[in-house]
C-alpha cells in the first residue's frame, strides 16, 4: 500500500516514514502542502497523513482541496494542538482523523491500522489464497499456519498481488505501487524481488503461485490456491523491526534535537538579562513546537509534554510588550549637537527607534521556570535507551531446527531480555542495517553452511564489533576445538550439555553490555576541539568524563575517575599517541586492563601499526563527529568486555 505523508519537520518525516516502511507500506514525502497537492494529483494513495502547521499550503486547506477533487482515501491530520475546536476543524474540513502531538509510534500505527479497516470494511481483514495467508495487522504471512519470512518489498509485492488475485500486473505497474518517488529502480529489480518471492514461498511449500505472463507480467497463477505443504521458515518480527527503524531515526536525529534543545538553553540563560531580542524567542517558541512533535514517535511522551509547557511560557513572553532598545542619553545630545537636529532615520550612523532592535524585559520568575522545564527535559532525552537495545539478538545457522527450538525455550525461560532467530544465509547479512545484526551467533560446527559462514564472519565482525560466535560442538573432538581457536570463535558448546548454560552466560554477557550506559570516560591530551566534542558525546550517553593532559597528574586522575576507557591523540608533542599507550600499558601508570581507543584522522598506515602494536584496542580514522565517536567509543567498551564473559569456555566442557 501507498501513503503520503506531508510534514515539514525532517525529524518526525523520517522516523514516521521509516517506522511505516518497516510495516511494508512504500511512504512518498513531502515537505509543504502545495507539494503534497502536487503528488496527489501524480500518484494514488491509499492513505493520506497530514501536518496542520505547513508552509505554502497549510493542513486545512489542503485537506479540503483533497476533498473537492474527489480523494476518497483515508485523511489522518496530526497536530501539536489538542483543543476541542481545532479538532472540529480538522474534521470538518474532510479529515477521517485527528491524531495530536506527542503521538508514539505503536498509537499512530493503531490509527493507520483502523483508518484502512474502515476503508476496506467489505473486505476480508486476512488475505488468502488457499493455505497461504498474509495478516496486513500484524504484518505476518504464513503457510498452513508456519510462518513464511519476507524481505519488505516481498512482503509489498505478495500483498499487491493477494489484494487484487485475478489481476495482471506489469513491472512498471509494480514499481509505481511498491516503490517511492526518491527511490526509483529499474524494472529489472521488480524481476528479481519476484525471483526471491518465488524461492522463499516455494521452501515453504507454496510452490508455483506467482505466474509469469510472457511480455505482459506477473499475476498469481490460476488454480495454484491448492497448494501442497512443504519446509519451513520462521517470521520475522514487526514490531522488531520498527524498534529497529525509530533507532537508526534517533542516530540520525538526536543531534538536531540537541541543538533545538540548547537553542532554549541559550534562551532561557539571555532572560536573566536585557539582551534577549524579539527575533530569539520567535525562534525558541519554533524550536519548541517541533520538539513537541519530533519527541513523541520515539517514545519521549514526557519529554513532549515539558516541551509543550515550554512553548506556553515562550508565548506568555511573546505577549508581553517589548522593551525599545534605547540609545545612551549623552550619545544622542552630542549627535544632536553636531547635526542640529534629533537623531532620525536619514542620520546615516544612528537608526531610528523603529529601527532598533526590541529587547525583552529580564523575567526572572520565567526563567526560573523555564531552567526547570530545560533541566527535566534534557534528563528525559539523555535517558531515552534505543529500543531495541535492551534484548540481545541471537541468531541460529543450522540445518537441525530441534537446537533452533531448545535455544527459544531456553531464551524463553531466562531473566535477560532475549529474542532467537533463524539467520538467512550469510550473502544477505550486508543487506541488513546495523541495528539488525545479531549480538551473538549461535552454529553447529559440522553444518553444511559451515565455510559459507566462516567467509562472511570477517565482513560481519567489521560492523558488528561485539559479536560473539559460538559454536555448538561433539564431546572430545580435538580438531573442531583447534580449529575454533584458531578462527577466533569465543566459545563452544558441548552438544550433550543442557543449553540452559549457555543462555545463562549470554544473560550475563547482556547484562554487563548495558553498564555501559554508565561509563567513565578519561581524555589524555586531546586538543580542545576533540575535548568539547568528546564533553557532548558523554552528556548524550551520560557517561562521566575527566581530563588531564600533563603527565604527571595522569596518574592521580586515573586513581580519582576510575575510566572504564581512555581516549588519547595519535598526534601531539612531546608525547603521541604511541608513547602514551606504551606509558598506559606500563605498570607505572597501571592502564594495563582499560581499552584506549586513539583519535587517528589523518595518521599514516605506518602509525596506526605501531599504535595497535603498543596495545590500543581501536583507532578512529574516520573525521570527528558525535555519531561514528559515540559508536567507536561503545566498540571498543562491548570489545573489552568479552574476553572476560567467555574466558575459559574453549576446551572447558
Amino acid at each position: 500500500m501507498r501513503f503520503l505523508l506531508v510534514e515539514d519537520d525532517p525529524t518526525i518525516s523520517h522516523t514516521l516514514g521509516a517506522a511505516l516502511a518497516e510495516q511494508f507500506y512504500v511512504v512518498d514525502v513531502a515537505e509543504d502542502g502545495q507539494e503534497g497537492l502536487d503528488y496527489t494529483r501524480s500518484f494514488t494513495y491509499d492513505l493520506v497523513i497530514l501536518d496542520v502547521s505547513l508552509p505554502r499550503l497549510d493542513g486545512l486547506s489542503l485537506c479540503r482541496q483533497l476533498r473537492r477533487e474527489k480523494y476518497t482515501g483515508p485523511i489522518l491530520l496530526l497536530t501539536a494542538r489538542g483543543e476541542t475546536e481545532d479538532k472540529v476543524r480538522g474534521l470538518d474540513a474532510g479529515a477521517d482523523d485527528y491524531v495530536v502531538k506527542p503521538c508514539t509510534v505503536p498509537e499512530l500505527m493503531a490509527r493507520v491500522r483502523a483508518l484502512l479497516r474502515r476503508q476496506r470494511s467489505a473486505d476480508a481483514p486476512v488475505l488468502e489464497w488457499g493455505f497461504l495467508r498474509l495478516d496486513p495487522s500484524s504484518g505476518q504471512v504464513t503457510y498452513r499456519d508456519r510462518p513464511v519470512k519476507l524481505s519488505p518489498k516481498e512482503y509489498s509485492l505478495l500483498e499487491l498481488l493477494l489484494r487484487h488475485p485475478r489481476r495482471l500486473f506489469s513491472r512498471s505497474a509494480i514499481l509505481e505501487h511498491l516503490w517511492s518517488l526518491g527511490d526509483f529502480p529499474g524494472e529489472e529489480t521488480v524481476k528479481a524481488h519476484i525471483k526471491g518471492l518465488r524461492r522463499k514461498l516455494s521452501l515453504a511449500g507454496a510452490r508455483d503461485v506467482v505466474e509469469t505472463v510472457y511480455g505482459m507480467g506477473y499475476r498469481l497463477r490460476p488454480g495454484s490456491e491448492q497448494l501442497n505443504e512443504g519446509g519451513e521458515q520462521e517470521a520475522g518480527d514487526a514490531s522488531a523491526r520498527v524498534r529497529s527503524a525509530l533507532d537508526r531515526a534517533w542516530e540520525r536525529f538526536s543531534s538536531m534535537i540537541y541543538d533545538r534543545l540548547e537553542s532554549l538553553e541559550r534562551v532561557a540563560a539571555a532572560l536573566g538579562t536585557a539582551n534577549l531580542l524579539e527575533a530569539d524567542l520567535a525562534r525558541a517558541a519554533d524550536d519548541a513546537h517541533k520538539l513537541i512533535g519530533s519527541l513523541g514517535p520515539f517514545g519521549l511522551v514526557r519529554g513532549s509534554q515539558l516541551a509543550r509547557a515550554i512553548e506556553s511560557h515562550l508565548q506568555s513572553l511573546q505577549s508581553q510588550p517589548p522593551a525599545i532598545a534605547t540609545v545612551d542619553s549623552q550619545l544622542e545630545t552630542q549627535l544632536e549637537t553636531q547635526t542640529g537636529s534629533s537623531p532620525s532615520s536619514s542620520t546615516p550612523h544612528f537608526p531610528s527607534l523603529r529601527d532598533r532592535p526590541s529587547y525583552l524585559q529580564p523575567s526572572p520568575v520565567i526563567q526560573q521556570a523555564l531552567n526547570q522545564l530545560l533541566g527535566d527535559l534534557r534528563r528525559e532525552i539523555q535517558n531515552r535507551q534505543p529500543l531495541g537495545r535492551d534484548r540481545l539478538l541471537i541468531g541460529y545457522i543450522g540445518s537441525d531446527p530441534s537446537w533452533y527450538h531448545s535455544l527459544v525455550a531456553a531464551a524463553s525461560q531466562g531473566d535477560a531480555p532475549m529474542e532467537v532467530v533463524m539467520l538467512e544465509e550469510p550473502f544477505t547479512w550486508d543487506a541488513l542495517p546495523t541495528s539488525d545484526l545479531p549480538g551473538a551467533i549461535v552454529m553447529p560446527w559440522n553444518d553444511p553452511a559451515q565455510p559459507a559462514v566462516l567467509a562472511a564472519l570477517l565482513s560481519l565482525r567489521r560492523r558488528q564489533r561485539d559479536l560473539v560466535t559460538i559454536a555448538l560442538v561433539q564431546r572430545n573432538d580435538p580438531a573442531a576445538l583447534m580449529d575454533l581457536a584458531q578462527g577466533g570463535w569465543d566459545a563452544d558448546w558441548v552438544v550433550d550439555q543442557p543449553i540452559d548454560g549457555l543462555i545463562q552466560a549470554l544473560g550475563q554477557y547482556q547484562s554487563d553490555r548495558r553498564t555501559m550506559d554508565r561509563q567513565r570516560v578519561l581524555a589524555i591530551n586531546l586538543p580542545s576541539p576533540a575535548v568539547s566534542l568528546l564533553r557532548r558525546c558523554c552528556q548524550q550517553q551520560q557517561w562521566e568524563l575527566a581530563c588531564a593532559s600533563q603527565p604527571q597528574r595522569v596518574c592521580a586522575t586515573m586513581a580519582a575517575s576510575r575510566p572504564d576507557i581512555i581516549v588519547l591523540s595519535a598526534h601531539g608533542s612531546p608525547w603521541d599517541g604511541v608513547v602514551w599507550t606504551r606509558a598506559l600499558r606500563s605498570d607505572i601508570f597501571g592502564g594495563q586492563r582499560i581499552p584506549i581507543l586513539v583519535l587517528a584522522e589523518g595518521a599514516t598506515s605506518t602509525t596506526v601499526h605501531h599504535l595497535y602494536q603498543a596495545g590500543v584496542a581501536s583507532c578512529l580514522l574516520d573525521p570527528l563527529g558525535v555519531d561514528p565517536l559515540i559508536r567507536a567509543l561503545q566498540d571498543c567498551l562491548a570489545q573489552s568486555l568479552r574476553p572476560e564473559i567467555f574466558k575459559g569456555w574453549i576446551s572447558s566442557q
